[in-house]
């Protein structure tokens, strides 16, 4: 997955990468749209007309590259996936995906 652009950010990313981070890191969509802090049916609406606000989409893209630089480090999705849903010590006991 390529990390968003400042450009594509300020223009609103489409709906297809909400998904697609949804399905790597093998979230629902309605907890990702939690841990964005994004009412459901805001992804909702985002999701029929294809874009996102580009505040919406700076957090989105916050994320992509967490994503992106786990994979770096861990080397695969199944890895980063545990990652980010196990609790982490480092982080007060909370787990990266929320």
């Amino acid at each position: 997955m390529s990390v968003p652009t400042v450009r594509e950010v300020q223009t609103g990313l489409p709906a297809g990468t909400f998904r697609k981070v949804s399905h790597l890191l093998g979230l629902a969509e309605v907890t990702l749209a939690r841990h964005l802090s994004i009412a459901p049916a805001t992804v909702d609406h985002r999701l029929s007309t294809g874009r996102f606000t580009s505040e919406e989409s700076d957090r989105l893209a916050r994320l992509t590259r967490l994503y992106a630089r786990a994979l770096d480090v861990l080397g695969d999705r199944e890895s980063v996936r545990d990652w980010f849903m196990a609790p982490n010590p480092f982080l007060g006991g909370k787990k990266p995906s929320t």
